[in-house]
């Protein structure tokens, strides 16, 4: 069964640059299964990341974001923002420490998603 839930399929994009992005679509089961996880697990990861990260669970996470900032620049005259280009964060991060990080709120969805990474 992993093995047929580990297929998918490949298609190379053109990059502005000329360069090529790999891109990959799973399987569909596979893409269920993890939905399906993910949604079940959502309070539980939610909880664990805390009222301190603007992705998961965060509609209009990034343009809140963007605001708090600009509101905190405003208050804090004196202090200094640094800019993080986080293109490629996904593909970027290590895949072993997310999933231990995971495995606290769903061990379950860790466990289904490590037989793949």
């Amino acid at each position: 069964v992993r093995e047929v839930l580990s297929l998918g399929r490949a298609t190379a994009l053109k990059k502005k640059d000329n360069g090529i992005r790999p891109l990959v679509c799973h399987e569909p089961l596979r893409r269920l299964i993890t939905r399906s996880l993910v949604f079940a697990a959502r309070n539980d990861i939610q909880s664990y990341l805390g009222p301190f990260q603007f992705a998961v669970g965060t509609a209009g996470g990034c343009p809140a974001l963007k605001i708090s900032v600009q509101k905190l620049a405003e208050k804090h005259k004196n202090m200094i923002f640094f800019k993080l280009d986080l293109e490629n964060a996904y593909n970027r991060q290590c895949r072993v420490d997310a999933l231990e990080n995971l495995s606290v709120p769903s061990p379950a969805l860790a466990s289904f998603l490590g037989q793949f990474y």
